[in-house]
């Protein structure tokens, strides 16, 4: 059992020889407390490894939150290419913040109340002013009533749609963009039947204020932490590398200052479908980052996965991505060892949008139009054909390649998530 502990529940699952040692070296910096062995790691990287490890954290979206005392082991170039990815970021998360708080302005005379979700929450809430938390674009939660005012206050602010009829959109509205910004309007956390599965109702009694407005919210931190987990290991098979997991981990340490509640955790997360996502990811945050887990909570959470799940998420969070990243969940489970008529099925699926997306897409449109839906289908199977199918090919013949591998680890993770076979 190379690297993994005996005790499946109250032992660590991962250890350094399991990853590398850029990797392990990023886990260690991250990592508070750390153990003798993780400074013993540190203190005998190369030049090159620690310029490597730099690269590793700018491309996983923690560059910022690297101590600054390193700055003395890395060299020069490395050095400046840091401190080049540290001020852009302190200007976007500014940005992002501005963006955020007038579009809640914007809405407050009529009423309307704004969560904001993942990393705008994060920055504002969460993470300690010493830590800055990067991010891509802002996500918001508005209530189902509210989103024609918010979605219109956002082009009155000069954010517009981008429309793509390839994406599902059972949860939020197409992006919108703005030159150095981009808006996600969330109605619900997830895609219908995806975790995790929190009616929008059950979100709002608990949401806690956010400084800069009293209409602007985040989520109750226990609701947070599965959103976070689940939007990790569900939605992104861990491709975000160590980012989720230091939310984790932030949300463990420092959950608006009144601690967690774990009970809250288990029956939350098991009733949103969301348990073993809320499980990898504590898993994660508790090895790579010494995050304080009760041993209680995953046992009572089902338990850790088997080792090839754990080993197929520390290939997600350190591995490097290949095009295959941009396939699609369920077009990447054509390739699992299922049936000829269970990948018909992930086909129809994938293809088929909800008719609530359909109608907002042609309002004009009845909805129960039958013909309208078989032309949808037929436009965006060829799209979908278009964008996918050299790469799935591709990797269907060549099954030991590095996009072969990076589609079995995704397959391994949803598949246990989704039912508990690794497989």
């Amino acid at each position: 059992m190379n690297g993994l502990a005996r005790d499946h529940v109250a032992g660590e699952l991962i250890a350094l020889a399991d990853l590398g040692r850029v990797p392990a070296g990023l886990s260690a910096v991250l990592r508070s407390p750390r153990s003798a062995e993780h400074e013993a790691l540190l203190a005998s990287l190369t030049p090159a490894e620690w310029t490597d490890l730099v690269e590793l954290a700018i491309r996983q979206g923690v560059g910022p939150q690297l101590p600054p005392e390193i700055a003395q082991n890395v060299p020069a170039p490395a050095r400046a290419r840091l401190e080049e990815r540290v001020a852009a970021a302190v200007e976007r998360v500014r940005r992002y913040r501005e963006e955020f708080l007038n579009l809640a302005a914007a809405v407050e005379p009529q009423g309307v109340e704004i969560v904001g979700l993942k990393g705008i929450h994060l920055a504002l809430g969460v993470y300690p002013p010493s830590v800055l938390r990067e991010m891509a674009d802002i996500d918001v939660l508005v209530r189902r009533n509210d989103i024609e005012a918010v979605e219109a206050a956002a082009h009155e602010l000069g954010f517009e749609s981008r429309p793509d009829s390839v994406e599902r959109r059972g949860h939020h509205l197409d992006p919108l963009s703005k030159p150095g910004a981009s808006l996600e309007i969330h109605w619900q956390l997830a895609e219908p039947g995806e975790p995790p599965t929190a009616p929008p109702g059950s979100l709002w009694p608990d949401v806690r204020p956010l400084a800069g407005g009293g209409n602007v919210f985040g989520l109750a931190p226990e609701d947070a932490l599965i959103h976070v987990g689940a939007h990790a290991t569900y939605s992104h098979h861990l491709e975000q590398g160590m980012r989720p997991i230091c939310d984790i981990r932030a949300l463990i340490t420092a959950p608006s200052g009144d601690g967690l509640d774990w009970d809250r955790v288990v029956s939350r997360a098991l009733e949103w479908n969301a348990g073993r996502c809320v499980v990898i990811g504590l898993i994660l945050a508790r090895d790579l980052l010494a995050a304080k887990v009760p041993p209680e909570v995953i046992a009572r959470l089902g338990g850790p996965p088997p080792a090839a799940v754990t080993s197929a998420a520390m290939g997600q969070v350190f591995g490097q991505k290949t095009e295959t990243h941009r396939i699609s969940s369920a077009a990447g489970q054509l390739l699992a060892g299922s049936s000829p008529l269970a990948r018909l099925r992930n086909v129809f699926q994938r293809v088929k949008l909800p008719s609530e997306q359909i109608a907002a897409m042609y309002p004009n449109w009845s909805r129960g139009t039958s013909l309208l839906q078989a032309w949808v289908m037929m436009r965006r199977g060829r799209v979908l054909v278009k964008r996918y199918g050299w790469i799935l090919m591709r990797t269907a013949i060549r099954p030991q390649s590095p996009e072969a591998r990076h589609v079995a680890r995704r397959n391994a993770l949803r598949s246990w998530i989704s039912n508990g076979d690794p497989a």
